[in-house]
């Protein structure tokens, strides 16, 4: 899993993607590679009818969410969704920064690698979760949270039927000097008890020195943001 992850964030942030931005000819190349890793893993989670099961979901010309659904054993009906945008900055934007291309290693390449290893570790089970598990690509995080707007505004399932949103947004990056060995977990509040206590249980379970934040912390800049106001934990 490890070697895979790996693999995943130095292909997603490799020059030739020039960034990833949404729409950008790099950022097909991203979904391309994401449809050949997900392939193995799980079905798509959009009905495109007689059967037929798709990645994408579109919301313009240029832009799609990439989706797969591992089916739940005991409660299918009900859906825990794992999440991590794979759009970046287009080249213009980089340039604004001063760089030529910024490569999107940590945002968020490294999130999507997080959501792929979760999918291969589920499905390497001897038994599927009790629940569905959907793995869920945005685009268009970086431009408006488009993709996860679109998702809740027109849900391939039901949203009351989703019972948590996981989120990976920046993984491994040094934010700032005084935070370079902290870890940040946000939102489990919106929850309740049970979120909280299972957000403790892993925090608990891994040495990253990881501080719980409230949900405010995060001002509305990560796709979990259209879920949560739609009052999915």
């Amino acid at each position: 899993q490890e070697a895979l992850r790996k693999t995943h964030e130095v292909r997603l942030a490799a020059d030739e993607l020039e960034g990833r931005g949404s729409g950008t000819p790099g950022a097909a190349l991203a979904r391309e590679y994401l449809l050949e890793q997900l392939e193995p893993i799980a079905p798509g989670l959009v009905d495109c009818g007689s059967g037929c099961r798709s990645y994408l979901q579109d919301f313009d010309l240029v832009r799609a969410n990439v989706l797969a659904v591992i089916p739940g054993s005991e409660r299918p009906e009900e859906y825990v969704l794992a999440g991590a945008h794979y759009d970046h900055l287009p080249p213009f934007g980089c340039r604004l920064l001063g760089t030529e291309i910024c490569n999107g290693a940590t945002d968020n390449a490294a999130g999507v690698a997080v959501v792929l290893a979760i999918g291969r570790a589920l499905r390497a089970l001897p038994a599927p979760p009790a629940r569905s598990v959907i793995l869920a690509l945005w685009d268009g995080e970086e431009i408006g949270l488009l993709g996860s707007r679109h998702f809740v505004e027109q849900p391939l399932v039901p949203l009351a039927d989703v019972v948590a949103n996981v989120n990976f947004d920046i993984q491994g990056s040094n934010l700032f000097p005084s935070a370079r060995d902290l870890s940040f977990v946000v939102g489990a509040e919106s929850g309740g008890a049970l979120l909280s206590s299972l957000t403790e249980q892993a925090i608990a379970a891994v040495d990253l020195d990881t501080r719980p934040l409230t949900v405010l912390f995060g001002q509305a800049r990560s796709a979990f943001h259209p879920f949560w106001v739609k009052e999915v934990p």
